[in-house]
Formats: C-alpha cells, structure tokens, sequence
C-alpha cells in the first residue's frame, strides 16, 4: 500500500440500502475500469472517459501496454491499453491534513484545524437534491459512509492475500495523483499504475483507491458482479445521511476528528444474523488487527453465543459450527475450515510453517473429520522438523480418509527412516 499522507478517515458515497450490506456483510462492490470511463450523458463526476489513458502523445509504448486504443476528448487523441478496461476497483475519498485549511479559535481558548469539504464533491454521486430527497423510500436515499482507514486496509489486505493475491502485482493500492491531461502528458510508470493518475478536474474527490488486476481472481468477481463480503463493519463504519451542505470539521490535539455532521443514522441493533456472522468471522480468523489462539478465540465468542440463545433462542454446536434456529440449522463448519486451510496455504507457500500450522489447526478445530487439514498440517509440522507431530497428523489422515494412504505412506518412511 502506498500513501504519502495520514489518512484519518475514508469516505464513500453510496445508497443507504449498499451503506446496510457494507456495515452488516462488508459488502463492497468492485466496477469495472470500462463503467468508470463509460459516458452515461449524466452530469455526475463520477464518470471519467479518461480512465486508465497513459499519453497524449505519439511514442512508442512499453510491451505489456498492449492493444493501445485511442480515447477522443475536446479534439483531442489520448491513449489506453484495452486490457486495462476489464480490471477492477473501488474508489474512497481520503481525509487528510491537506484539508484542514486554517485555524480558529474555540470556547477554551485553543486554536485548532479547521476544514471543510464543498457540498459539491457529494452532489458529484448522486443527482438526487434536497426538494426530492424527502420522497424517496430510505432505502433508496444517498448516503455517506465513515470507515476507520487503517483497520479497513488490514482487513481488505487480508482479504485478497488469503485469496492468494500478492500486494503491488495482483492488487495495488494507492492515491491518486491529479495532473493536467489538457496538456502533454505521458505516465512513466508501470502497467497498470496509470489508473492512478487522473486529470485535476476530479481533484476534490480527494481519492484513494484499490485495483485488482489477477487474471484469475478477476473470473471470480465478474461471476459474482464484482462484490466481496469482508465481514461485519459495524465496528469502524458508521453511516450518515446525505448531506446538502458543505461538509465540516475541527481536528482534536490527539488527531481526533469531529465532524459538523447530521447525526449517524440509527444503527440497527445486533441482531440475529450479525450475531452469527461475528461467530463465523472469529472461527474464520478475520476480525480486524487480531489473530486469536483458540482459547482466546472461544472466550470471545462466549458471550455471543449466550446473546443467540438468550434473545434468538439459536443454539450453537461446537462441533462442526452449526447454529440450530426455528428455521433448520445452519451449517457453517465446512466453510469456515474451507477458509481456514486457504490461510494455511497462503503462509505455507511463503514458508511461514508455523502460521500455516496454526491455520490447519483451527481448520481441525473446526471440522475434525477433515483429512485434507489433518494432512496439510503432518507436513507443516514435517517442514519444521517435528517428526513426533507430523507422524500423528499424518496417521490421523489416513484413519480419517484413506485415499491419502500412499501419499501419507511416502512421507512417514522418510520419518522412519
């Protein structure tokens, strides 16, 4: 991740009912560079034809800039690469000490950074204004979207590697830089890293984004229209409704930032379902800044489970994480060891055997007839030199599922031997 300022919250403009999911799922939706650079003859600054170009200019390109396609503006001919249209991002505005602009004096007699932020960067997502706001079903409303920066980048981080994307070739994340593509221009910077660039008129969007560029991780967002679920952001996200005015906010002397804001709109209590995704999130290992042991991990989550049974009458069995609701039980075990075995994975192919291990342990916690954790782990542990271990993971494998028998076989004569 790359920045150049403390960035001390992020904004996202969106509809209260994406604002909901974002919260209860973290739900975010990843577009398409070809949406952003599409004109849909709105007067909205959302849309950019000029998304992705790298020149102006007649030159020879690099190798990788390949199928160069001319974009036409104001008589003039900018140029892309067309492979660069199907990659995806999500975009956020950064709040950061540039924006606060001066200082004013409060009741106690300090100064302190003043700043605001012109109602027209908000009016810039929505063509919705304050005569129609009223009428529109809340669901419908626009909506501002408040995220704790650094927690939020941990865990999306987290996301794409335990998706087996590596930071700076999969995926970048980065400021944006303002030039003038009024002017002579040419980006010499790698492919794709001209998505980071954009012309000063978008320059109050203040934005920072977040590109994927892996082929295959691509496949797996276009077939679910590009939206990935990070979890319950109740915790560093706060929704607040539109705001028609211009936008703002002192900084504390501790960094603290307080906002001129209509108050947040009513959070939604706890319910049954946040409750259940806040178990499986734990057991999944992906809460923000903390990896638990399973201890720690089992006394976290006693309270939520006593909070189901108490107020839902769900009931949760250990063993294999099902939740029994009115409805039927729903199991979730098989999908939480799924993600467990992909973390051990992804820190057993960067040869860090011991988090692997930690990873396939959790798996085995979870569902302990899985053989594929149990044999992932023998050889985890094989890989550090605890013979004693890898013979009883591996053992355990083959009394779980057979198939494994030879593979298994294989690695225990080494041991033997």
């Amino acid at each position: 991740m790359k920045k150049s300022n403390v960035i001390y919250s992020l904004f996202r403009c969106t509809q209260k009912k994406y604002a909901k999911l974002f919260i209860e799922q973290g739900a975010l939706r990843f577009g398409t560079i070809r949406e952003w650079a599409t004109n849909d003859n709105s007067s909205l600054k959302r849309v950019d034809i000029l998304e992705g170009t790298f020149s102006n200019l007649l030159l020879e390109t690099s190798a990788k800039r390949t199928e160069i396609k001319p974009v036409f503006r104001d008589k003039q001919i900018h140029f892309r690469s067309k492979r660069i249209l199907d990659y995806r991002g999500v975009c956020f505005f950064e709040l950061c000490d540039r924006h606060f602009t001066h200082q004013e004096e409060y009741l106690d007699r300090k100064m302190r950074p003043v700043g605001e932020i012109s109602k027209s960067y908000f009016s810039g997502f929505s063509e919705v204004n304050i005569e129609n706001y009223k009428n529109l079903d809340d669901d419908e409303k626009p909506s501002l979207l408040i995220i704790q920066p650094k927690i939020f980048f941990k865990r999306i981080i987290n996301y794409l590697k335990a998706n087996g994307l590596q930071e700076n070739s999969d995926f970048f994340i980065r400021e944006i830089t303002y030039i003038d593509k009024n002017k002579r221009y040419c980006i010499n910077e790698i492919f794709p890293l001209e998505l980071f660039y954009k012309d000063k008129y978008y320059q109050e969007q203040s934005e920072i984004r977040i590109i994927i560029c892996s082929e295959k991780f691509l496949k797996t967002l276009n077939n679910q229209n590009g939206i990935i679920h990070l979890g319950y952001m109740g915790d560093i996200a706060d929704v607040y409704d539109y705001y028609f005015e211009d936008f703002q906010m002192i900084k504390e002397s501790d960094n603290q930032i307080v906002f001129k804001l209509p108050f947040p709109s009513e959070p939604e209590k706890l319910n049954d379902i946040m409750t259940i995704q806040l178990i499986v999130q734990a057991y999944k290992d992906e809460l923000p800044e903390r990896s638990f042991t399973i201890q720690e991990r089992n006394d976290y989550i006693a309270p939520l489970i006593k909070r189901l049974k108490d107020e839902y009458d769900i009931s949760f069995i250990k063993e294999g994480c099902v939740f029994l609701t009115k409805n039927g039980p729903i199991y979730c075990g098989r999908d939480i060891c799924k993600t467990l075995i992909g973390h051990g994975d992804y820190f057993y192919e960067k040869k860090d055997f011991v988090k692997a291990i930690d990873a396939y342990l959790k798996a085995i916690d979870c569902e302990r007839l899985c053989a594929e954790a149990y044999y992932k782990c023998g050889i985890a542990f094989f890989k550090i030199g605890d013979s004693f271990s890898a013979k009883n993971y591996l053992e355990k494998t083959v009394l779980i599922d057979k198939t494994y028998e030879n593979q298994c076989k294989e690695i225990l004569l080494n041991i033997n031997n």
